[in-house]
């Protein structure tokens, strides 16, 4: 199983972000049928995933992943 390199959650509107690298990233959102995008709308909605600074990151929930810490900001 790939797992994410950190998980933030936004104090404001709760979404939990998962970072990956890269390679470990694009295998996760094939294997969840995820589709690339540019647009944080798209990232909220879990359908999607976005690459920034060569991570891969995308929409979690906050049962996923229970033993990483959320980095919340």
């Amino acid at each position: 199983m790939n797992t994410p390199e950190e998980i933030t959650r936004c104090s404001d509107t709760d979404l939990n972000t998962a970072s990956f690298k890269y390679y470990d990233g694009i295998a996760y959102c094939k294997e969840h049928n995820l589709k690339q995008t540019t647009e944080f709308s798209d990232l909220r909605k879990g359908t999607h995933f976005m690459v920034m600074c060569g991570d891969v990151m995308v929409k979690v929930e906050e049962s996923d992943f229970p033993d990483i810490e959320r980095i919340v900001f």
